[in-house]
């Protein structure tokens, strides 16, 4: 098998499941003859192939993501505008042969605090305290060799470069 033809196997094999999930390729892979390295450049080219539509699709889906958010943005807009105009015409309610629409309180009221106020007295703050773990220090004292506190393991893992 050349080069193509090993790509094509392959290609058709991991197109086969949209789900992300891989069949069983390394057996797969394994029955296909060639050189290494023939295969190596096929799967190479395939990764590249793969992450070049990846790309394509993650960019189509930001796209998406900012009309959505244009959407939403619009629709609460129009939201805004019909609540002006039912409290402008001094109602609470109107009812349509397609729609019900009621101005109501909310359950909670907004507290808002200037952002050029002076500081709260003492009544009206609360003082928090989050105590996250120190992964810096813990990855450096592992490193040193220094024993680290009961439950933490610090892992190191490997990745392929692909140049």
């Amino acid at each position: 098998m050349n080069f193509v033809e090993i790509a094509n196997d392959l290609r058709s094999m991991l197109e086969a499941t949209e789900d992300g999930e891989l069949c069983d390729f390394a057996a797969h892979f394994d029955k296909i003859e060639g050189q290494f390295n023939q295969k190596h450049d096929a799967i190479r080219a395939l990764i590249d192939g793969f992450k070049g539509r990846a790309d394509i699709r993650q960019a189509k889906a930001v796209r998406l993501e900012s009309l959505a958010k244009s959407d939403l943005a619009k629709a609460e807009s129009l939201k805004t505008y019909l609540q002006y105009c039912i409290k402008a015409a001094g109602l609470t309610y109107v009812e349509t042969d397609d729609y019900k629409t009621q101005v109501v309180n909310n359950s909670q009221p907004k507290v808002v605090i200037a952002s050029d106020a002076p500081p709260l007295p003492e009544e009206y703050t609360i003082e928090t305290v989050e105590v996250v773990p120190n992964k810096g220090k813990l990855a450096r004292d592992w490193a040193a060799g220094k024993p680290l506190p009961a439950g933490v393991t610090v892992e190191r893992g490997q990745h392929l470069r692909l140049k």
